[in-house]
Order: C-alpha cells, then structure tokens, then sequence
C-alpha cells in the first residue's frame, strides 16, 4: 500500500471519528484515535515518494481539518459536562442547605 492508500484509510478513520464525536460517543472516538496514531506512525516510517508528495498533503490537511473540527466538538461537550457538573453541585449544596434547616 502507498502513502496515498494509507494516507485515505486514515481519512476515512478521522471521518469516522468525527461521526462518533457527534453523536457523543467518546469511547469509540478515542478507540479509533489509537489505530489512527498506530496507522499515522506506520505510514510515516518510510519518506513519501514524490510523486505522491502532493496528494499526501492534501490528504493529511483533510485530516488536520476532520481534527480541529473533532477538537472544537470534544471542547464544547467538555464545556457542557462541565456546566452540567456545576448545576449538579449547586443543587446538591442547596438540598444540603435545606435539609439542615428543617
């Protein structure tokens, strides 16, 4: 397989675990992430040809992008769990509050 093959199939990965990431399914985006490094690990243990220099860097933008997009998703979940988070200690601050006035 060339880099352009390897390259695709990383693509395809990245993909995947963007679709994973937005129906938040973290497990599954980080299970994926780590054949994803392996395969990104494997593919660079040889330099690209160059005839496939330029096709190799528009595959891997493709997935720096599929990656930013995937980061900006995971912080805005974070976010939200966060927030989530704070609204459960507030309630739980406030039944304790309540409880020890009655």
């Amino acid at each position: 397989m060339n880099h352009n093959e390897f390259l695709a199939n990383l693509l395809a990965l990245s993909e995947a675990m963007l679709e994973h990431g937005r129906r938040g399914e973290w497990e599954d985006v980080e299970r994926l992430e780590a054949v994803r490094r392996q395969g990104l690990e494997a593919c660079f243990e040889k330099p690209v040809a160059a005839g496939d220099a330029s096709t190799a860097r528009g595959l891997l933008e493709r997935i720096l992008e599929t990656d930013a997009e995937l980061t900006a998703l995971a912080t805005r979940n974070r976010d939200e769990a966060g927030a989530q988070l704070a609204e459960l200690r507030t309630g739980r601050r406030a039944t304790a509050a309540y409880a020890a006035n009655v």
